[in-house]
């Protein structure tokens, strides 16, 4: 009976060994998977940052060598306003002319208004086109405007239109083209 537990500790010992490699084989293949995964880590982010500097120098080089032949000088005009800013312009006294740029006779309106600016005394003419989007709303329904306007809410204007504005009140308010010849000439 002794050999025969002999036996049995010796299958026992075998039994320990084998769990102890199982083990350890465990361990050996959850660290070849973190260092897999540590070489991986490490190989994109060298690609990423190799991509970067790559591209950066080619966004720098194109820039450096590309000169911008597109630039001109802008220029305000200072003549153009909208129906808002039409009472608080910086002169006592001066004149809006509010027309439609898209009008037939536009041109005829700055031809006349090139020749008043040539006088000597000439008070100064802003122009206020109804064409403009901040303007649309200011276009009368009829084909006439509001002439008893005092204030931006109020304002309606036809085709065209002359204001005289004295101190931030309008004191003249014209929409015939005969009667704003006259007073311009």
């Amino acid at each position: 009976m002794a050999k025969y537990t002999i036996k049995k500790e010796k299958d026992s010992n075998k039994g320990k060994s084998s769990k102890r490699l199982k083990e350890q084989k465990i361990l050996n293949d959850n660290e070849l998977e973190v260092k897999n995964f540590f070489i991986i880590l490490i190989i994109v982010l060298v690609i990423v940052l190799a991509l970067y500097f790559v591209s950066k120098a080619i966004v720098d080089k194109r820039s450096k060598t590309k000169t911008n032949t597109n630039t001109t000088a802008t220029t305000v005009d200072y003549s153009l306003v909208s129906v808002g800013t039409l009472l608080n312009r910086p002169y006592d006294e001066y004149y809006v002319m509010v027309y439609d740029s898209e009008d037939t006779n536009a041109i005829y309106y700055a031809n006349l208004f090139t020749k008043y600016n040539s006088k000597e005394n000439a008070l100064k003419i802003y122009f206020c086109d109804l064409n403009n989007s901040f303007n649309k709303d200011y276009i009368s329904e009829e084909e006439t405007g509001n002439p008893n306007a005092r204030t931006t809410e109020d304002f309606a204007f036809g085709k065209i239109t002359l204001l005289k504005v004295r101190y931030g009140r309008v004191v003249t308010y014209l929409e015939d083209i005969d009667l704003i010849s006259e007073e311009l000439s």
